[in-house]
């Protein structure tokens, strides 16, 4: 059985690029609440809950994506809501300025 996790590289030459990709992930062991798994080298060994609405793999391509798409819009809320705090702090500083 194999896992899936989709994540980005980013690259800084020739000029700043990323890039998807999808790791894969070998099934070590089955447990009742779920399952080891670890990277195709061997490495990066973890525990994945069968049952918990996010995880850190999944046993589909499908399902990785969908949690990879999950990530990346609530790392964008997080940086939204970090810019406007800062712009509405720089609006406070101008102000205070005056």
């Amino acid at each position: 059985m194999k896992f899936y996790r989709y994540d980005i590289v980013h690259y800084d030459h020739p000029h700043r690029s990323i890039k998807l990709y999808c790791t894969e992930y070998n099934l070590i062991k089955k447990t009742p609440c779920g399952y080891w798994i670890n990277g195709k080298w061997g490495t990066d060994k973890r525990w994945v809950s069968a049952t918990a609405r996010k995880r850190f793999a999944y046993p589909t391509k499908k399902e990785a994506r969908i949690n990879f798409q999950a990530r990346k819009q609530k790392y964008k809320r997080i940086l939204k809501a970090r810019l406007d705090e800062t712009e509405e702090s720089l609006r406070l500083i101008r102000k205070f300025k005056e």
